[in-house]
This record gives structure tokens, sequence and C-alpha cells, in this order.
């Protein structure tokens, strides 16, 4: 966590008012094209609603073998052209939380679009799918928040300042609703423990979720050559060889087997495992997350 600015240090002081003005810059950003991603995906005449017992009406549907006659609409079904019965739309809302890492693997970006860095592309995706559900009337939150997920439109505002806010690296800080849905977006460069552990508290609440395997595109075609310098970030520790092409090899054979125990991790607790690389459009990855969680409902 950062320190805690007092009086006495004006150097914290600074430091905490600079961060605070950032963060403050960057929200309208994230939110304008939060929305942006979101009203650029196409859900479809019922989006994530289905047939229940709701009190909404929701459709007309042909009359099937089986159905009563009460469950006919006969005003609908006079007009002559068969017999219809209503759906109503099915009303039991769910919680979702999202994990967005904030690690600083995500800061890396081989790309000069400032959205295509993995933590902007990560941020933008959690929070266009939040808007995306808060409007279908189900809750929302941060997996690694204190804070309960809540419904509402004016809950956007809130996610989006506490996804900008400073936060240690921990995915879990709150107890995972009975039966909720959760959608991790991570590089998942500091191995797999995290996500181990995630999947085992997941299953212990009988709570099911979705994968987005963030990657940079020179993360995934390693194009480096000759002499490189590589640096964790800049602060972090750092490696230069005088042949990094002679490197490739090795990379990608890690890289696979690290996307492999992923997947496998995944696949064991059903959980659909997608990887999304920068330089490919938002809209893609969104639109897959939400129809795995529209096919994960219970």
């Amino acid at each position: 966590m950062p320190p805690r600015a007092s009086h006495s240090d004006p150097t914290d002081l600074m430091r905490l008012c600079a961060d605070a003005a950032a963060h403050a810059a960057g929200l309208p950003a994230l939110l304008v094209a939060a929305e942006h991603l979101a009203s650029s995906v196409h859900l479809g005449d019922h989006g994530r609603r289905r047939a229940g017992g709701g009190d909404e009406f929701w459709q007309y549907r042909h009359v099937q073998a089986g159905d009563s006659a009460t469950a006919i609409d006969w005003r609908r079904s006079g007009r002559g052209d068969g017999y219809y019965a209503r759906q109503t739309e099915w009303q039991a809302a769910q919680s979702l939380l999202i994990w967005s890492d904030p690690a600083e693997s995500m800061r890396y970006s081989s790309l000069s679009d400032p959205m295509a860095q993995k933590r902007m592309r990560a941020n933008v995706i959690a929070l266009a799918l939040a808007e995306l559900v808060l409007r279908a009337g189900e809750r929302v939150g941060w997996l690694n928040s204190q804070t309960p997920p809540r419904a509402g439109v004016t809950q956007r505002e809130g996610l989006a300042r506490d996804l900008l806010a400073p936060k240690s690296g921990e995915v879990i800080a709150q107890t995972i609703p009975n039966g909720a849905k959760i959608v991790i977006l991570s590089d998942f460069l500091r191995g797999t423990d995290e996500l181990v552990m995630v999947l085992r508290k997941a299953t212990e609440a009988r709570a099911r979720g979705v994968i987005l395997h963030l990657m940079d595109p020179a993360e995934m075609a390693f194009p480096f050559a000759g002499r490189v310098l590589f640096q964790d970030h800049p602060a972090g520790p750092e490696f230069e060889t005088q042949a990094a092409d002679a490197l490739r090899d090795e990379y990608q054979a890690r890289l696979d087997a690290h996307r492999a125990n992923l997947m496998i991790e995944a696949q064991r607790h059903g959980w659909p495992f997608f990887t999304h690389v920068t330089d490919h459009p938002a809209s893609v990855a969104l639109m897959s997350l939400y129809q795995a969680l529209s096919e994960a409902r219970q």
C-alpha cells in the first residue's frame, strides 16, 4: 500500500495530490472509453434476459405441446395466424465480481496507442462489461474490494473511481457471494497461484466465471533481436542480452507451457478461457466475456 501522507511530510503530500489529480484526469477518459465500447457491442433483441418466472413481458412464442389453456394469450392469438403464449422475463438478479489485475506487468505496451496498454485495455473491458451487466439490472463489484456488489446505473462511476484508486495486488478481499459470476482479466505473469486460489474459493461458493488472458503483441511474437535491455518495470530488475533473437525459441516454449497451465486450471473448473492480444479489437473480447457469462447463468 502507498505510504500515508502527513502534514509534516510535504513530499508525501505532494505525491498524494499528484496521484489524486492523475486519477481524476483519467476517470472521464476511462468512462468515455468504456461507454463507447459497451455501445459498440450488439447484444441482440433480448441481451441477457431469458424466459422465467418474472412479471415483465418479454416475448410471444407459439403454443407448444403441454401448454395449458391459461398460458395462451387469446388477444394475440385472435389475429388468426396461430396460438401464442406470453413469456415473462427471468428476474433473479445475480452478482458479478470482476478482477482487473493492477500488477506492474500490466502497464507494458509495445504499441503507441495508450489504450493498448494491457492495464488500460483490461480496465476499459472490465468497466464496459460492468456497464452491460448493470443495464441488465444485476449487481456488479470488484473482486479485490471490500465494497459489496451493487446494482443501478449510478454504480458505474463508483466502479471507475475504485478501479483507478491505488490498491494492492491482492485478488480477493471479500467473500464471494453464493452463485456469483466472476471475470478475471490478467496477464498472469506472476504465475498461476492467484488463479488457483480464486478458482478454489469460487468452487466453494458455487460460483462460476470466465478468464481473459491479456497479452501484448510483442509478448506473443517476441520480435526482439540483437542487444535488448529487458526490465520488469522502471524500478524492477533488469536483464540485458546481446542476442535477443537467440532467446526466442526458449521464450516461446515457456510461454506455451504457461498458457497451457492456465487453460488446464480453467478447464478443470469449467471456466471458459480466452486470450486477448491488445492489437485486436476490444469489442471482440467484451462480446466473448458477455456471451460466456450468459451461458453460465444458473
